[in-house]
């Protein structure tokens, strides 16, 4: 295991926080940083690179479809270097409490230590708890550094803003919108112990729909229409009551229920008086982004909502 040498591996600090910048080893380490879709991500070499410098890895699921987005190849890199690797299940207050304990223990009998958070309602108090706990434990060991990776969106930086209570790491609304994370930041928590923020990382197992919405700006997805359509089939699927309880309509229909979300927004042509679906598409693309249209996968059936191809 490498250690991060804070003076010499290009890190700069303001007010406790660190940003890498170009040394030469820095230049090493960012120059495996791609991009994927429209937005920067990182690449397996480069996150591989980058968990050796930590003393545990933290993986950030979300709590409604943590096998879509978890990385098996973390779980053989880890395993190797012997690296302490914890699940982080965020959004949890978007699943049902029991849904969520069925995923903890799913988890717990994979051999993962595994914390609950929901930074977007501001409670990371599992994690904070399981952060004081392991302090304590690194005051005969020295320092350690906490890596906090996942995939685009699943609240990386905003547990970690929540744990510091105030902003330190970019947020971004939707991926590739300003404030999402470019860079590696270095974040002290306290005296003997550091969190560092990445880029997402998408793993190849990922579901293609979660990957297509994750690494594309919403506004830059070429056939939003044809993602819309695939949330909106998978979303009945599993509720067929969920788009009437988000939007109002009553119908079946994919297409027609993005005419329908148009014209009901006012969202038609000047010209023609034809309903704009793809300004409907974004919005489906967003709310299902964001929890508004409801949709959350089980140990027993997440295999069957998995999207192969598009």
């Amino acid at each position: 295991m490498l250690f991060l040498n804070y003076e010499t591996v290009g890190f700069k600090t303001t007010q406790n926080t660190y940003i890498l910048y170009s040394l030469p080893q820095s230049k090493k380490i960012a120059s495996d940083i791609g991009v994927m879709g429209s937005i920067r991500l990182l690449r397996a070499g480069e996150l591989v690179k980058f968990v050796s410098m930590a003393t545990v890895v933290l993986e950030v699921l979300d709590a409604r479809v943590p096998e879509f987005l978890r990385n098996r190849s973390l779980d053989r890199i880890l395993s190797r270097s012997g690296i302490d690797h914890v699940v982080v299940l965020n959004k949890v207050d978007l699943v049902p409490i029991g849904v969520v304990r069925e995923w903890v223990e799913y988890y717990r009998s994979l051999g993962f230590e595994v914390v609950r958070a929901s930074a977007r309602v501001g409670d990371v108090r599992e994690l904070r708890s399981w952060i004081n706990v392991y302090a304590e434990r690194l005051r005969e060991r020295g320092k350690g550094t906490i890596a906090v990776v996942g995939a685009p969106k699943v609240g990386k930086s905003s547990i970690i803003n929540t744990l510091r209570r105030r902003r330190v790491a970019g947020v971004s609304r939707y991926p590739g919108n300003p404030g999402y994370t470019k860079n590696y930041q270095l974040i002290r928590l306290r005296e003997n112990l550091y969190m560092i923020d990445t880029p997402g990382f998408l793993p190849v197992t990922v579901d293609l729909l979660e990957k297509t919405i994750r690494e594309n700006p919403p506004e830059k997805i070429g056939d939003a229409e044809k993602i819309a359509i695939k949330i909106i089939e998978r979303v009945a699927r599993f509720d067929r009551y969920a788009i009437l309880k988000a939007y109002g309509i009553s119908s079946s229909d994919p297409l027609a229920i993005l005419e329908e979300l148009a014209r009901s927004r006012g969202w038609i042509s000047r010209g023609s008086g034809e309903p704009l679906i793809r300004e409907a598409s974004l919005k489906v693309i967003r709310d299902y982004l964001e929890g508004r249209l409801n949709f959350y996968t089980q140990p027993s059936n997440w295999r069957d909502y998995l999207v192969r191809s598009l």
